[in-house]
């Protein structure tokens, strides 16, 4: 695991900038002692999948030649609109692809997407929301202006892309609240699994959930204000500590996310799948 220190030096803050980003850490413990509240039913949850997990995995260990235990899945084409226009029968986990036939890919498929891999699918099934209009979006959400460096680390930019963060590039909650998403399925695309509420961004083809697809939202519009990509970072490693105690650094699959926002171009297609090459 790999452990960063942040040292932050605050030379340039104002008072109001200082008093807002104490309100949002204010916040943030608020919603880490909620977390704790309910700590207990989740890691009851998380044990009881656990189990039913292992217990799938026994019944399935031994028979896997035969055809009766084997997953049917299909390969699974999607429109422009995030339809499913044709299924074809195959062995094994479900694939993906548009209607040109490149593959798309989830961008969590071994957690928090792991069950479309192994869903059950109809014609007309909606399977993503494309989202073509990225920098209209990141436009109205405004920008922030870093110093010549594109770094925050030792200059209030800190403190103005943590405020920037919590309100209008909060972008999961934009997400939210634009297509009417319940918490319910907020939870899902977090940490329960089970999700169907997904995003695809022009050409690229790789698909999000709705908390994945605000960890793109938020890489593009760090890269339009002009931050660079490993001071991006670096500052969602250190809000991750925060939020989980110094427990956590961000994801793999977040990053990842990020990146694949932070240098999107519309026309970009082929982002995950070099790996099957």
């Amino acid at each position: 695991m790999i452990i960063k220190n942040h040292t932050i030096v605050l030379e340039d803050t104002s008072p109001a900038e200082m008093a807002r980003f104490r309100q949002i850490m204010i916040g943030i413990w608020r919603q880490q002692i909620e977390d704790d509240k309910n700590a207990a039913e989740m890691e009851k949850y998380i044990k009881d999948k656990y189990a039913t997990t292992k217990k799938l995995d026994a019944k399935y260990a031994n028979g896997l030649n035969d055809s009766d235990e084997r997953f049917l899945g299909n390969n699974i084409t999607i429109n422009s609109k995030g339809y499913v226009t044709k299924l074809i029968k195959k062995e094994g986990a479900n694939k993906f692809f548009d209607e040109n036939g490149t593959e798309l890919f989830f961008n969590d498929p071994k957690i928090t997407d792991k069950h479309m891999l192994y869903g059950y699918f109809e014609i007309k099934n909606k399977i993503f929301t494309p989202i073509v209009n990225v920098l209209d979006r990141i436009k109205a959400a405004g920008e922030i202006s870093p110093n010549v460096s594109g770094s925050y680390k030792n200059t209030s930019d800190y403190i103005k892309l943590a405020i920037k963060s919590n309100g209008d590039w909060d972008f999961p909650t934009g997400l939210k609240m634009e297509y009417k998403i319940s918490n319910e399925e907020m939870n899902k695309a977090g940490y329960n699994g089970g999700s169907r509420t997904y995003f695809k961004f022009g050409k690229h083809n790789v698909i999000y959930n709705i908390a994945d697809a605000g960890q793109f939202l938020w890489g593009n519009a760090v890269s339009n204000s002009g931050f660079l990509l490993e001071s991006a970072l670096d500052g969602v490693d250190f809000y991750e500590k925060v939020m989980s105690k110094g427990q956590n650094g961000d994801s793999a699959e977040d990053t990842q996310a990020i990146k694949n926002g932070y240098n999107y171009q519309y026309y970009n297609q082929k982002v995950r799948g070099w790996d099957q090459e």
